[in-house]
């Protein structure tokens, strides 16, 4: 498996992202920690939106003089990377960012997670999700209508070495084009 990454966010087809992020899941489980990712390619000037979804990756220094390839490929190897199609999310598991690895005090971790959105932009459904399963979820009820759609501190119970996401956007029963973002 000579890969780094994969794509999961891809086209506008909730299908392919469902079956992606299934595969992907499996990845992870089975202990390949490969970086999720969406796409920023144009195919079509009329069927995607140009550069869209989007990419966030955490390096030491984002002015763009200053860009440095070693370090932002070492950030998405590492899983320092919020794919997203507008809402932005920040996850921090013990005070750790994207990529970032943790150890359970006590066998729980502390999650804080922030979901941000442009005014115009829908967020229909908040999950977080840990090992594959689907740990807590917020839907519309439960987000607010400002550009803070939600915020919440929780302890998580943690008994051996698992993963934890979080994913904003359309629930993922939807049938229409997938907006949202993972982290």
């Amino acid at each position: 498996a000579d890969f780094d990454a994969i794509e999961i966010l891809n086209r506008f087809s909730p299908a392919l992202y469902r079956e992606v992020r299934a595969d992907w899941f499996a990845l992870l489980n089975a202990g390949w920690r490969r970086t999720g990712t969406a796409n920023s390619d144009t195919h079509h000037r009329v069927l995607v939106g140009a550069g869209f979804p989007r990419n966030f990756v955490a390096v030491p220094d984002d002015r763009p003089a200053a860009f440095d390839t070693v370090a932002f490929c070492r950030a998405v190897r590492e899983g320092a990377v919020v794919g997203t199609t507008g809402p932005f999310l920040r996850l921090l598991v013990n005070e750790a960012g994207p990529g970032g690895t943790v150890r359970a005090r006590r066998g729980r971790v502390r999650v804080v997670l922030r979901v941000e959105a442009a005014p115009w932009v829908p967020v229909r459904e908040v999950r977080l999700v840990v090992g594959g399963e689907i740990y807590a979820m917020w839907t519309a009820a439960d987000l607010d209508t400002g550009v803070l759609r939600l915020g919440r501190a929780l302890e998580i119970p943690v008994r051996a070495d698992t993963w934890i996401l979080a994913e904003a956007g359309a629930p993922l029963d939807a049938s229409e084009t997938p907006e949202g973002g993972v982290y």
